[in-house]
Protein backbone atom coordinates (compact mmCIF):
# COMPACT_ATOMS: atom_id res chain seq x y z
CA UNK A 1 0.00 0.00 0.00
CA UNK A 2 2.85 2.67 0.70
CA UNK A 3 4.36 1.86 -2.22
CA UNK A 4 1.52 2.44 -4.44
CA UNK A 5 0.96 5.70 -2.72
CA UNK A 6 4.77 6.76 -3.70
CA UNK A 7 4.46 5.74 -6.74
CA UNK A 8 0.92 7.38 -7.46
CA UNK A 9 2.24 10.60 -5.54
CA UNK A 10 5.86 10.68 -7.32
CA UNK A 11 3.82 10.95 -10.68
CA UNK A 12 2.49 14.00 -10.08
CA UNK A 13 4.96 15.50 -8.34
CA UNK A 14 8.19 13.80 -6.71
CA UNK A 15 9.14 17.20 -4.65
CA UNK A 16 6.52 16.44 -2.24
CA UNK A 17 6.04 13.02 -0.65
CA UNK A 18 4.18 11.75 2.24
CA UNK A 19 4.56 8.67 4.48
CA UNK A 20 2.26 6.70 6.44
CA UNK A 21 2.72 6.95 10.19
CA UNK A 22 1.22 5.00 13.34
CA UNK A 23 0.28 7.20 16.36
CA UNK A 24 3.81 7.26 19.07
CA UNK A 25 5.53 6.12 15.86
CA UNK A 26 6.33 9.08 13.99
CA UNK A 27 7.33 8.42 10.50
CA UNK A 28 11.48 8.05 9.18
CA UNK A 29 11.22 11.62 6.85
CA UNK A 30 13.28 13.38 4.89
CA UNK A 31 13.33 16.42 2.62
CA UNK A 32 15.78 14.16 -0.36
CA UNK A 33 13.14 13.93 -3.33
CA UNK A 34 15.30 12.78 -5.82
CA UNK A 35 14.77 9.22 -5.43
CA UNK A 36 16.13 7.31 -8.47
CA UNK A 37 19.76 8.29 -7.49
CA UNK A 38 19.09 7.24 -3.86
CA UNK A 39 17.55 4.20 -4.58
CA UNK A 40 20.62 3.28 -7.08
CA UNK A 41 23.05 4.31 -4.11
CA UNK A 42 21.06 1.98 -1.70
CA UNK A 43 21.41 -0.94 -4.10
CA UNK A 44 24.95 -0.47 -5.04
CA UNK A 45 26.82 0.85 -2.02
CA UNK A 46 25.01 -2.47 0.57
CA UNK A 47 22.55 0.48 1.66
CA UNK A 48 20.56 -0.21 5.29
CA UNK A 49 16.94 -1.39 3.96
CA UNK A 50 14.14 -3.98 4.65
CA UNK A 51 14.41 -6.97 2.23
CA UNK A 52 11.96 -7.96 -0.12
CA UNK A 53 10.89 -11.19 1.97
CA UNK A 54 10.51 -8.75 5.19
CA UNK A 55 8.90 -5.82 3.70
CA UNK A 56 5.99 -7.41 1.38
CA UNK A 57 4.26 -8.90 4.14
CA UNK A 58 4.28 -5.61 6.35
CA UNK A 59 1.05 -4.21 7.90
CA UNK A 60 2.47 -2.08 10.42
CA UNK A 61 4.07 1.36 9.39
CA UNK A 62 5.65 1.87 12.82
CA UNK A 63 9.02 0.88 11.97
CA UNK A 64 9.76 2.03 8.30
CA UNK A 65 12.39 3.97 7.81
CA UNK A 66 13.18 6.51 5.03
CA UNK A 67 15.58 4.11 3.01
CA UNK A 68 12.68 1.64 3.54
CA UNK A 69 10.09 4.32 1.75
CA UNK A 70 12.72 4.86 -1.27
CA UNK A 71 13.34 0.80 -1.50
CA UNK A 72 9.23 0.01 -1.66
CA UNK A 73 8.58 2.95 -4.23
CA UNK A 74 11.43 1.72 -6.58
CA UNK A 75 10.16 -1.82 -6.01
CA UNK A 76 6.85 -0.54 -7.00
CA UNK A 77 8.38 1.29 -9.95
CA UNK A 78 9.98 -1.90 -11.56
CA UNK A 79 7.09 -3.73 -10.87
CA UNK A 80 4.85 -0.93 -12.99
CA UNK A 81 7.79 -0.57 -15.70
CA UNK A 82 7.38 -4.19 -16.46
CA UNK A 83 4.10 -3.73 -18.41
CA UNK A 84 -0.03 -2.99 -17.47
CA UNK A 85 -0.13 -7.03 -18.64
CA UNK A 86 2.01 -8.10 -15.71
CA UNK A 87 0.53 -5.19 -12.95
CA UNK A 88 -3.11 -6.23 -14.15
CA UNK A 89 -2.41 -9.98 -13.51
CA UNK A 90 -1.01 -9.42 -10.14
CA UNK A 91 -3.46 -7.19 -8.74
CA UNK A 92 -6.14 -9.85 -10.30
CA UNK A 93 -4.30 -12.46 -8.51
CA UNK A 94 -4.16 -10.67 -5.20
CA UNK A 95 -7.41 -8.89 -5.14
CA UNK A 96 -9.78 -10.91 -7.97
CA UNK A 97 -9.79 -13.66 -5.30
CA UNK A 98 -13.35 -14.19 -4.35
CA UNK A 99 -15.03 -16.90 -1.41
CA UNK A 100 -17.19 -19.58 -1.54
CA UNK A 101 -20.23 -17.22 -1.12
CA UNK A 102 -18.79 -14.70 -3.71
CA UNK A 103 -17.91 -12.04 -1.69
CA UNK A 104 -13.90 -10.95 -1.96
CA UNK A 105 -11.46 -13.38 -0.26
CA UNK A 106 -9.42 -11.22 1.78
CA UNK A 107 -7.24 -14.02 3.71
CA UNK A 108 -3.76 -15.09 3.19
CA UNK A 109 -2.88 -11.49 1.72
CA UNK A 110 0.52 -12.44 2.29
CA UNK A 111 0.37 -15.67 0.65
CA UNK A 112 -1.59 -14.35 -2.24
CA UNK A 113 1.03 -11.63 -2.57
CA UNK A 114 3.89 -14.28 -3.01
CA UNK A 115 1.60 -16.74 -5.56
CA UNK A 116 0.86 -13.11 -7.90
CA UNK A 117 4.52 -12.26 -7.80
CA UNK A 118 5.31 -15.34 -8.96
CA UNK A 119 2.59 -15.87 -11.98
CA UNK A 120 2.72 -12.28 -12.99
CA UNK A 121 6.40 -11.90 -12.87
CA UNK A 122 7.93 -14.89 -13.05
CA UNK A 123 10.07 -14.28 -10.24
CA UNK A 124 9.60 -16.18 -6.02
CA UNK A 125 9.72 -13.13 -3.45
CA UNK A 126 13.45 -14.56 -2.60
CA UNK A 127 14.57 -13.40 -6.37
CA UNK A 128 13.18 -10.37 -6.08
CA UNK A 129 15.23 -8.30 -4.73
CA UNK A 130 18.13 -9.25 -6.83
CA UNK A 131 16.14 -8.33 -10.12
CA UNK A 132 15.02 -5.52 -9.06
CA UNK A 133 18.70 -4.19 -7.87
CA UNK A 134 19.82 -5.47 -11.52
CA UNK A 135 16.80 -3.09 -12.99
CA UNK A 136 17.54 -0.32 -10.88
CA UNK A 137 21.32 -0.14 -12.13
CA UNK A 138 20.32 0.15 -15.69
CA UNK A 139 17.17 2.28 -15.57
CA UNK A 140 18.39 4.96 -12.69
CA UNK A 141 20.99 7.49 -13.23
CA UNK A 142 23.33 7.84 -10.36
CA UNK A 143 23.03 11.40 -10.09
Amino acid sequence: REGVGHWFERRVSPRFNSFDQNEGSPADMKKEWKWEPYARNLVTSGGKFAGFPEAYAWRDFGNITFNDHVAIWSRMDFMMRQGPEKWSKFLFEVKGRMSKDGTPDQSDLVGAFREAIQKAYGISVLQFDDKWSEWVKANYAAQ
